[in-house]
């Protein structure tokens, strides 16, 4: 089905409406396909017919020629956003599975993307030095077997997603609460690296309009999509409060596979996931746990990833790079550990970390790559 101008904008006409969430936007769908009729004599019978309540009928009737949706169409126009409705060829075909699929989505980027060999990835946005070390890890090995990463775009364990599917040159997906439109993206900090997923290849996603700024209750939507998109859930770092357990919770509800990393019990961030190893979810030491289980070890040869070359090394990198390892180690333990003077290793680690021989996970926390 390939839509037309006319029915785009109607699309997005409605979209704008507030109260129009997933559930009325569907019935709506479901009892007319063609929403240029919305617009029209016919739009209170076609709404009445399903069941919108007469109150909300009145005050989209009351707007429904209001001529400012124009100012936002041109940002569509202007940042080459997508239109996509549920029962387009483009549609996610996981996505419109779930009990409440969104009628409409704006994109930036290709829609057709690789979904059945695709995961969610997802935790908290205060992630501690343990997930600041095994999230590249783990995700870059998920990656260079092709398998795709949905996330959110968040601080935290989303963001880290991303860029290691990107370093992997993997695809990637990025499901946000607020507009796609540049102006919207949130949080703005991570603006750019939505401009990086979509330059390569990957899309940016909403089911809000743009111009969207986000809510607090957009955001349990938005983690829907993202465990509706794919057939299972990872969840690296949460504790019992994250919002990340709100999307493993809705890939449970749609019969979705749930995968957790476990932590030390004595870390609050890992509480959750922990808690979602108890409840019955697949563990993850290593990426084969996963790709085993939902037989996605084949999906391409793994990449073996690139080694730090230690070209012209010098003695005291050499030291540093001898008592390092892939746990993370304060800086008071490398200088002790080195016996080199304090200033030496500052200095030291942080030309190593731009060479790509050392990764900071953390305040005064440092990792061999």
């Amino acid at each position: 089905m390939v839509l037309s101008k006319e029915i785009q904008q109607a699309w997005f006409k409605l979209s704008l409406f507030p109260h129009f969430g997933p559930a009325r936007l569907m019935r709506i769908y479901s009892r007319c396909p063609d929403p240029q009729l919305l617009f029209g004599p016919e739009a209170r019978p076609v709404l009445e017919q399903a069941h919108i309540e007469n109150a909300l009928i009145e005050q989209f009737l009351s707007i429904q020629h209001d001529p400012s949706w124009q100012a936002r169409w041109r940002t569509i126009e202007d940042e080459h956003i997508s239109i996509t409705v549920f029962g387009s060829a483009t549609y996610p075909p996981l996505l419109s599975t779930i009990a409440h699929p969104p009628v409409v989505l704006f994109h930036r980027g290709p829609l057709e993307q690789p979904w059945q060999n695709m995961i969610a990835v997802v935790g908290t946005r205060s992630l501690s030095p343990y997930g600041r070390a095994i999230t590249p890890l783990l995700v870059g090995q998920i990656a260079t077997r092709g398998v795709g990463v949905v996330s959110g775009l968040a601080f935290g364990i989303d963001a880290l997603s991303h860029q290691a599917a990107l370093e992997a040159n993997g695809p990637t997906v990025a499901v946000i609460a607020s507009g796609v439109d540049r102006a919207s993206i949130f949080p703005s900090a991570h603006s750019m690296l939505a401009e990086r997923i979509v330059d390569c290849g990957g899309c940016v996603m909403s089911e809000f309009p743009p111009g969207t700024m986000p809510l607090k209750h957009y955001f349990p939507m938005r983690n829907r999509i993202i465990a509706g998109l794919v057939r299972a859930t990872l969840v690296i770092e949460a504790d019992t409060q994250s919002g990340a357990l709100i999307t493993a919770r809705s890939a449970l509800e749609e019969n979705r596979d749930v995968f957790a990393v476990p932590g030390p019990i004595t870390t609050q961030t890992s509480a959750g996931t922990n808690a979602l190893i108890r409840l019955g979810a697949h563990c993850v030491t290593n990426a084969n746990d996963l790709l085993d289980d939902l037989e996605l070890s084949t999906v391409r040869t793994a990449i073996v990833p690139r080694r730090p070359q230690y070209a012209d090394i010098n003695t005291q990198e050499r030291s540093l790079l001898d008592h390092l390892t892939a746990e993370p180690m304060e800086i008071d333990t490398i200088i002790r550990a080195s016996g080199l003077p304090a200033t030496d290793v500052l200095s030291t680690l942080s030309l190593m970390e731009l060479k790509g021989w050392v990764r900071s996970v953390g305040p005064s926390l440092f990792v061999k790559v």
